[in-house]
């Protein structure tokens, strides 16, 4: 049986048999991957199952996207955002990329937040958008000051933290500023491969976790992101058929 005080379940279905149960808690965690491998979606569904599965309020920063559009785009899972914030289960927090004060204030009002509302996950969409403007500033040194005080930030709140970040097109890196993966406590790498119309995903580390490199498919569903090739996976599939 998972130790729940030393977990947290994704409940992304297939995910957490890899992974001895689900995330370590209060650790960071980076899911990278080019445009359209299901960044997001993996995000917020890892907030919703907190929230339905386990009784788990979290805070949602996004840091490109509208939240309105966001909460339409995922209605088409299921993921009612809008209800759960009207019920205080989820904050959703939108941060500008003008300055870098207005990065700096999210390592404040993140634990004010995660207090107010007794959160504890946390997912921040995306570090792309500040690591373009902090390089324009100052260099990859203060990409990652950043990202470390707003991970430190969370693991003084007790919140188990997804950090999402862009990777390179064409490139064989797993984060966009090569800071992102030394930092991070666990590394989730998605892919797309477009001739064989498949995505894939592989945990690259993940510490306090005995894990695979292998990686495996992975696929949209009508409840989101599902990982397959899993013994639950085969399991399922013996059953149905």
């Amino acid at each position: 049986m998972v130790d729940a005080t030393k977990r947290c379940p994704t409940g992304i279905y297939g995910l957490d048999e890899l992974l001895e149960g689900g995330f370590p808690r209060s650790r960071t965690v980076m899911v990278s991957g080019t445009c359209g491998t299901g960044k997001s979606t993996f995000g917020v569904q890892f907030l919703y199952n907190g929230i339905v599965q386990n009784n788990e309020p979290g805070i949602l920063v996004t840091l490109e996207q509208d939240p309105l559009e966001l909460k339409q785009d995922m209605s088409r899972y299921g993921f009612d955002l809008d209800k759960l914030e009207k019920e205080g289960k989820i904050a959703i927090i939108s941060a500008g990329i003008e300055d870098k004060m207005a990065w700096e204030d999210l390592s404040v009002s993140i634990p004010e937040k995660a207090k107010e509302i007794g959160a504890k996950r946390l997912v921040i969409d995306s570090l792309t958008a500040i690591g373009f403007l902090l390089e324009e500033m100052g260099g990859k040194e203060d990409v990652r000051k950043i990202i470390m005080s707003l991970s430190n930030a969370a693991k003084r709140s007790g919140l188990t933290t997804m950090m999402i970040t862009e990777t390179p097109e064409g490139s064989e890196a797993i984060s966009m500023h090569g800071v992102e993966s030394h930092i991070a406590d666990g590394v989730i790498h998605l892919t797309i491969h477009e001739a064989m119309d498949s995505r894939k995903i592989a945990v690259r580390k993940m510490r306090s976790t005995k894990h695979s490199l292998k990686p495996h498919d992975m696929e949209f569903s009508e409840k989101g992101v599902r990982i397959l090739e899993t013994e639950k996976a085969k399991s399922d599939k013996k059953v149905l058929f």
